[in-house]
């Protein structure tokens, strides 16, 4: 380790004024619709850049404002919004860019530091803490350009910079590819369930339903006919361990809360879950918060803050849950939930159990419900074998940006 010297990031960057500068201020009458691409601090990931939220500002503003120019594979070192100090590289999209004043442009000395490599530095958990320690603000906290430059972190040599950087752009590059299959397999299966659960691919006649049409032949029910709503109320005993849960936004699905002795849990009035329930959040469904019980949390808990129901022979829960998931049903969810905050709305359950919506043959509700859990295993098997790619980089980064473990180059 003797070759790895502790140095300043300031140190690390060019002598011109330009090398570790902030960006501009851009007010938003100089925003326009093209023209020098604006990067702000929402555009800025931990070693990602995020290409939505596209702005611009023109020519002449760039000019009369005299903005300071980026181009690619400049260091965006975000000064502000958690987590502070990440950093991306500006993306080879455009020749050049502008950035905003809460983002410090750095660009390195080519023959002292790799800028990818300072880019997984400043991205590392330890360097992440060393800059929120130094920010300060009681509303938004920021931490200074000044501050910034000060941060401290070995260095080694350039040729092992380079090879550490190429080891983790690798990971990256398979993590990158993952996201897309993940992303591509669930925007297929969006389309599978409205084409699946309307109907879409059935011949024959076709009728209107909320302004979407479904086979003719097929029933139209309430709700409240082919769900059976379930209550199982427990007794907490004081000294008993309870698994409470939470039905997560944006049917992200049911995962665990705390798990609690009854005597800690002061609202008393609780109902046990069984695997295979579908769990409605009254207060979060106009969210997405709908969902089945895994069976990795049966025998969990929950309050009266949740509505809880099992099919019946003519309607496949499995089947309603995706059926829950449609923008249709969405729409529906909000329609009965009352209040005058989006965030302090009560599902009102009556009413909705009167709804009325088509149920196809259970047999047709079989086959969906099998043609959409194969989509969803091969998602969750690239979830996890996304989740184990992140911890191996998490680990990589631990074991070679610190030199516990050496690389030979």
């Amino acid at each position: 380790m003797s070759d790895w010297k502790s140095v300043k990031l300031r140190s690390v960057c060019n002598d011109e004024k330009d090398a570790f500068t902030d960006g501009d201020w851009i007010e938003s009458p100089y925003i326009s619709k093209s023209g020098i691409r604006f990067i702000q601090t929402g555009n800025i990931g931990i070693g990602t850049f995020n290409d939505s939220n596209k702005k611009f500002i023109s020519e002449k503003t760039f000019e009369e404002l005299k903005c300071t120019k980026i181009v690619p594979n400049d260091l965006l070192i975000c000064r502000m919004a958690d987590p502070i100090g990440r950093a991306c590289l500006a993306p080879s999209i455009e020749d050049r860019f502008i950035t905003s004043v809460d983002v410090t442009i750095a660009k390195p000395n080519p023959k002292i530091a790799d800028a990818r490599f300072l880019m997984y530095r400043l991205n590392s958990d330890h360097t992440l803490s060393q800059s929120k320690a130094v920010s300060a603000g009681s509303t938004r906290q920021r931490i200074s350009r000044t501050e910034l430059g000060n941060l401290t972190f070995l260095l080694p040599p350039l040729p092992e910079q380079s090879k550490i950087a190429e080891i983790l752009s690798t990971v990256d590059q398979v993590i990158e590819l993952t996201e897309k299959e993940i992303s591509r397999l669930e925007d297929l299966k969006k389309g599978m369930m409205c084409d699946l659960t309307y109907g879409r691919l059935e011949g024959g006649e076709r009728t209107t339903w909320e302004n979407i049409t479904t086979p003719k032949d097929w029933g139209y029910k309430t709700i409240g006919s082919i769900l059976r709503q379930i209550e199982r109320p427990i007794t907490l005993d004081d000294n008993a361990t309870y698994q409470l849960i939470t039905v997560k936004r944006r049917n992200e699905g049911i995962v665990e809360r705390e798990a609690l002795l009854g005597k800690k849990i002061l609202v008393k009035n609780y109902f046990s879950l069984k695997k295979g329930d579908f769990v409605i959040s009254k207060r979060q469904i106009v969210h997405g918060a709908c969902e089945i019980v895994p069976p990795t949390l049966d025998g969990s808990v929950v309050s009266n803050e949740y509505d809880v129901f099992t099919g019946t022979e003519e309607m496949d829960i499995d089947f309603f849950n995706e059926f829950a998931k449609t923008p249709t049903m969405k729409e529906i969810f909000f329609r009965y939930s009352q209040g005058v905050d989006i965030e302090k709305m009560i599902f009102k359950t009556n009413w909705w159990l009167k709804q009325v919506i088509p149920v196809p043959p259970i047999e047709y509700q079989n086959k969906v419900v099998t043609a959409l859990k194969s989509v969803n295993t091969q998602i969750q098997n690239r979830k996890s074998k996304l989740s184990s790619l992140q911890s191996l980089k998490k680990a990589l980064m631990n074991d070679l940006l610190t030199g516990k473990v050496r690389v030979k180059v």
